[in-house]
């Protein structure tokens, strides 16, 4: 796994929901992210983001970013931010089925307490190529961002 150091990576309107949900739940969710966007008239502009706080069970306590092309009111829901930015990352890239992502994080996990990192963010997942149909799913490709503490203590 090649991690690189000193990343930044900052993204402009999004459409953003923070939920509790099941796995079933995350999907649905998603299809509701899309919708809005589109009954608003915005165009997703890049693949969706996300970061997880938590899995309890059979519950994940995620945040779902989508990039728009413009600026769209928030929902009871939804939530417009302007911007997305994280500095001084480490990051690396994955290719391969979706749920080798785990593994990925594990290892990113592993590399932070051998280099005696101190994380200042979750995982952040930007989707590079996103899988339309089943049959291509190893074709799933994306980069994981995590923003690292610079302060000695």
């Amino acid at each position: 796994m090649n991690v690189e150091h000193k990343k930044q990576f900052e993204v402009h309107n999004l459409l953003a929901c923070r939920k509790i949900v099941s796995s079933a739940e995350l999907h649905v969710l998603i299809e509701r992210m899309n919708a809005y966007i589109k009954s608003c008239g915005a165009i997703k502009t890049g693949g969706d983001i996300s970061a997880t706080y938590d899995i309890n069970e059979d519950k994940i306590d995620v945040v779902i970013y989508m990039p728009i092309n413009m600026e769209i009111p928030s929902s009871d829901c939804f939530e417009f931010k302007k911007k997305l930015l994280l500095m001084n990352c480490i990051k690396t890239s994955y290719e391969g089925h979706p749920q080798g992502l785990k593994n990925v994080m594990m290892k990113m996990n592993e590399y932070i307490i051998k280099n005696t990192l101190e994380p200042a963010s979750v995982g952040f997942v930007l989707t590079v190529n996103e899988v339309k149909d089943v049959k291509d799913i190893n074709d799933y490709r994306a980069d994981i961002y995590i923003s690292i503490n610079e302060n000695i203590i």
